[in-house]
């Protein structure tokens, strides 16, 4: 049985299982690195190979090729946003939606320094986000997204500080879509892979 290694009520169970001589699995789904990996891994224990699947390999191919294309396009500084009702976090490399720009050449203003590997979201700061000036900001909302919206306006969307971001400025602030970034979108990565790739790279008229 495979349990979600991010979630304290499933890794209360791998004793319970093992007790009953249940084999159990932990297994931590962030993003399109893990997804893969995983992917793979239920291949290889089913006795097969992701290579033996061509839907699994197209998805992949259009993944990897898209990647490559995009990164020899040159860095762009971006930002990813959690919003919920209960406050706004900015999102380490680790997270889905910073990883997915991350992997596309994309460069995370956050950066890397959550204390662990596991951790996907830090503490929001406009005074550092202002210093560090993004070119776009992502933001992937929970909960009720008008709502989060408004109270972002009321809380810093008002700000000069804000209004006064090149990515603010230039009207590349985009609230993602919910089935692709808030939840792991899984056989539909290419999909999100290709929104991400239009937003940090927009077409020039």
């Amino acid at each position: 049985r495979s349990l979600a290694s991010n979630m304290e009520k499933q890794r209360a169970l791998v004793d319970i299982f093992h007790a009953s001589g249940i084999e159990t699995l932990l297994l931590s789904y962030e993003n399109y690195g893990d997804f893969v990996g995983i992917l793979d891994l239920f291949y290889r224990l089913n006795g097969g190979s992701m290579a033996d699947d061509p839907l699994a390999m197209a998805m992949s191919d259009e993944v990897e090729t898209l990647a490559a294309a995009e990164r020899a396009k040159g860095e762009v500084r971006f930002l990813s946003l959690f919003a919920s009702a209960r406050d706004v976090q900015s999102e380490t490399d680790v997270a889905h939606t910073a990883f997915i720009a991350r992997y596309l050449g994309g460069v995370n203003i956050t950066g890397y320094t959550a204390p662990s590997r596991s951790q996907t979201r830090l503490p929001f700061s406009i005074e550092r986000i202002h210093m560090e000036d993004p070119d776009v900001i992502f933001v992937t909302t929970m909960g009720d997204g008008e709502a989060i919206r408004e109270k972002m306006r009321k809380d810093f969307m008002e700000s000069d500080v804000w209004k006064g971001l090149r990515a603010v400025r230039e009207g590349r602030v985009y609230f993602l879509p919910n089935d692709l970034f808030l939840y792991k979108p899984n056989d539909r990565f290419p999909e999100a892979f290709r929104l991400m790739a239009s937003y940090l790279r927009p077409a020039k008229n």
